[in-house]
């Protein structure tokens, strides 16, 4: 820290001095109640013996002289002023304990004490001492509170060791002519002390043009200095630098060669003006560096005044801002961005104080129409309480800003989407100064996010009608989920879906949302001229939107329906396929003009998929409805077959084999009574072919239908046609049921005794089996049957293609008999791996589409 702290004063450069002190002090301020004009302060204080030391409230020492740095800070080594108080010891008068360093006078006076003439030791570590009389005061600001102190040092210790001195020679001995003596000595002193003083005083000016240079000179500020006819007589080395020239080059008007063309009418312009009002003055114009490049400058200048008030020119400085204007340009290049609006705003008046042309565009307002209004009245009111709570926060000091997105009224009247971010400057005090704000337009970011949100749920309703579609097979049930569907996606109260017949000139309401009063019940049907679509147009019907039905002349009756439940706007949407209108979806909401032409689109597509939905499942219903009718007949067939072969059994059993059997009972009669030899070759002939013929009806009539199935169930049944199969085919086979079996159903125990036959008499054919295994199982409710070979099996690709073909009759009918008995048939087999059929029926099964009295084996 420099010795001397100078300030800039009104009349030129000042030291930053207390007010006097009590005048007391010998040598103290005396010395500058009559200054010459011009003169250097901070050369003038370094020239007292008194010594000076001034500190603000905060202890910091912002001025202090030579003789206070002798006195109080150690010579050379380490002088730093904030260690003052510890730097060396201070004793009071008969006290032989220093001062604690808080009790340093300077830290008192700040408290409020006042000394004047305090007595003070002072004791260095090096061995120096000083007897000094200190005197200070606070320094009181405007408002009379203390903002520092000051304190002057005035050196007695050679008086002090002198009176001392003497007080021990002269005790009791002084004379008379001796204290004249003394007298004489101490007035020649101080005359000597005073013309010392009075050389000093004519050095100062000297001293002090050396200590401005050497200050200028250190600064980084380019300092220059006129005379009082506007010529410039000094320039300070960091000028002298940048312009790479001599002082002589640039003193007088030099200067003004490097002033850059376009600037120098409007730099001197304001220099003569200024100079001639006697006022302060600032201007930016650019000067040639000693590299050639032109850079900015903030000069500012102020007149000089010697202390009498004489005017003695101008004192300037120039600071390098060319950085500083790149950095405005880069700014108003952003400022004047074409893609985001920019403004100040008052803190106060919430008016726009600043803002650039892409804002105005924005909100549709002109610039100075802008510029009288506030954000507020112009802010959406859905969207003004929460901007104003962020807006208050700020205010409050809470936060440094916010970002919202918000809503601003344009001046057409329309509503614009922005992204407002709203960031504070402050001032020193914590204040608001004003506010940066920046508003992003994303009125079409909202509007493609509205649009892809309503693509989304399109999307979304078009996947949930097709799962409605995989889920639920029933045209009812369908268009009621289609009608909810699109309820929700067009926020509407209600809606019917009607399928149209022309040829029967009649629609029918298949699905209707209206609540707990239905206007139309599922299956209500009117007749064609009450709908909307007809009677038909030649061309595709366009979707029809209704804002008002009140306002008709003559609706429809589907339309006068609605009206009576105060339905005000609705709209109807034709159902197409192929061209051809097979129905349409009617939509109502009590909301006048609630369906807009963005609806139709959705509608329409939702519409399309009901319209092939429905049409697919009226086929399918078709289907079903002929699978059923031929599953019936099938039944039926299969029914009417046993019946029938049961008819054939028992006629081959009780009419042939009866006849059969009395023809070889009277042969036997015959070959008694005609007492013919034995082994008659004619009548053992004729016994053969008979007893032949009536073992084929016997077999005839099992294979037809064996009665014991009838008379004692399925497993007497399956062992007795499994033993006989084995015995007729050598195979090995084997009938394995480790349960017992419950009573079943007569058509049951038909279609696995069917099963089982027609299975072994396909191993038979084809198998080139050895070994066959037939097992029964049953569940709590099911019956399981299996039919296991080790043949030579097959490909099951191609059997599926067969069975479809209508080429595999056995595995078809298996098959059928299955899915009559309300059961399945699946089979597994491949090359060289044999092959296992199985059926899984339930105990309870009734035969599809087959009366209960047919289920028991009787004809009606």
């Amino acid at each position: 820290m420099p010795y001397i702290s100078l300030v800039q004063g009104e009349s030129g450069l000042l030291p930053s001095l207390p007010d006097p002190v009590d005048g007391s002090i010998e040598g103290g301020y005396a010395a500058l109640q009559s200054p010459p004009a011009a003169t250097d302060w901070g050369a003038v204080l370094n020239s007292l013996e008194v010594g000076v030391v001034v500190c603000d409230r905060d202890r910091t020492i912002t001025a202090a002289n030579l003789a206070a740095r002798r006195l109080l800070l150690p010579p050379g080594g380490d002088q730093d002023w904030a260690k003052i108080s510890t730097t060396a010891d201070f004793y009071q008068p008969g006290n032989r304990t220093p001062l604690p360093p808080e009790q340093f006078p300077l830290w008192q006076i700040l408290a409020g004490t006042s000394f004047s003439d305090l007595e003070l030791a002072i004791a260095h570590p090096t061995g120096r001492r000083y007897i000094v009389l200190l005197s200070g005061h606070p320094l009181l600001g405007p408002g009379g509170q203390i903002v520092g102190a000051s304190i002057s040092l005035y050196d007695i210790s050679h008086r002090y060791r002198s009176e001392v001195a003497l007080r021990f020679k002269n005790q009791g001995l002084k004379t008379e002519s001796q204290q004249r003596l003394e007298d004489l000595q101490a007035t020649n002193q101080r005359l000597q002390q005073e013309s010392a003083q009075l050389r000093r005083a004519k050095q100062a000016l000297q001293e002090s043009e050396h200590l401005f240079s050497t200050i200028a000179n250190a600064s980084p500020a380019l300092v220059w200095m006129s005379d009082t006819d506007g010529r410039c007589v000094y320039f300070n080395k960091p000028w002298l630098d940048f312009r790479g020239h001599a002082l002589e080059q640039e003193l007088d008007d030099g200067w003004v060669e490097g002033v850059h063309p376009q600037d120098v009418d409007y730099c001197l312009s304001i220099y003569t003006s200024a100079f001639a009002a006697r006022r302060p003055f600032s201007m930016e114009y650019r000067l040639r560096r000693h590299d050639g490049d032109y850079r900015w400058l903030l000069d500012s200048g102020q007149p000089r005044y010697a202390t009498d008030g004489e005017f003695l020119g101008y004192i300037g400085t120039c600071l390098d801002i060319s950085d500083r204007k790149q950095d405005e340009a880069t700014l108003r290049l952003f400022y004047d961005l074409p893609f985001i609006g920019m403004a100040i705003i008052s803190p106060t008046t919430r008016q726009w104080v600043q803002l650039n042309d892409r804002l105005c565009e924005i909100l549709g307002y002109a610039r100075q129409d802008l510029q009288h209004m506030t954000w507020t009245e112009i802010t959406h009111p859905d969207d003004l309480k929460k901007d104003v709570e962020e807006f208050d926060r700020v205010m409050r000091g809470e936060t440094q800003g916010y970002a919202v997105d918000k809503r601003f009224l344009r001046h057409d009247g329309n509503i614009v989407y922005a992204t407002v971010n709203m960031k504070c400057i402050r001032k020193d005090n914590g204040q608001v100064d004003f506010f940066v704000a920046t508003i992003q337009d994303i009125t079409e970011a909202k509007r493609a996010a509205a649009t892809l949100q309503q693509y989304t749920r399109r999307l979304q309703g078009l996947h949930q009608m097709d799962r409605a579609i995989l889920t639920q097979f029933r045209p009812r049930d369908i268009a009621r989920s289609a009608l909810t569907l699109l309820c929700q996606l067009l926020d509407c109260d209600q809606g019917i879906v009607a399928l149209l017949n022309e040829d029967a000139q009649s629609g029918f309401v298949i699905a209707d949302n209206s609540g707990d009063n239905l206007l139309f019940p599922a299956g209500a049907c009117l007749p064609l001229n009450d709908f909307v679509f007809f009677p038909a147009s030649p061309q595709r019907p366009k979707i029809k939107r209704v804002c008002n039905l009140a306002r008709l002349k003559r609706p429809p009756l589907i339309f006068q329906c609605f009206l009576a439940i105060k339905i005000r706007s609705a709209m109807a949407i034709p159902l197409v396929v192929d061209g051809r209108t097979i129905g349409e979806v009617i939509l109502a909401d009590p909301r006048v003009s609630h369906f807009q032409p963005d609806h139709d689109e959705t509608a329409q597509e939702i519409a399309n998929h009901l319209a092939i939905a429905l049409q697919t499942a009226s086929l399918l219903e078709r289907v079903q409805q002929h699978r059923e009718r031929l599953q019936a007949l099938s039944s039926r067939m299969l029914e009417t077959q046993e019946t029938e072969r049961r008819r054939l059994a028992h006629e081959l059993h009780d009419e042939i084999g009866q006849a059969l059997t009395a023809v070889k009972l009277n042969l036997h009669r015959l070959e008694r009574l005609a007492e013919l030899p034995a082994h008659h070759p004619v009548l053992a002939d004729c016994l053969h072919i008979t007893e032949t013929a009536l073992q084929q009806v016997r077999n005839l009539s099992l294979d037809l239908r064996p009665s014991m199935l009838d008379d004692l169930g399925l497993l007497p049944a399956l062992r007795w046609y499994i033993h006989r199969h084995q015995e007729r085919t050598g195979l090995t086979e084997t009938l394995v049921c480790k349960t017992s079996l419950p009573a079943l159903s007569t058509n049951l125990e038909t279609a696995c005794f069917r099963i089982v036959q027609e299975a072994l008499t396909n191993i038979v054919r084809h198998a080139q089996a050895t070994t066959v295994t037939v097992t029964l199982a049953a569940t709590a409710d099911t019956l399981e049957l299996s039919i296991e070979d080790d043949g030579i099996g097959f490909d099951m690709q191609r059997v599926h293609q067969s069975i479809a073909q209508g080429s595999s009759l056995g595995l078809l009918g298996m098959q059928e008999r299955g899915i009559l008995a309300d059961g399945q048939v699946t089979i597994a087999s491949a090359p060289e791996q044999g092959t296992t059929i199985y059926l899984t029926a339930p105990l309870a099964a009734q035969a599809k589409g087959v009366p209960q009295h047919l289920q028991r084996g009787t004809m009606p």
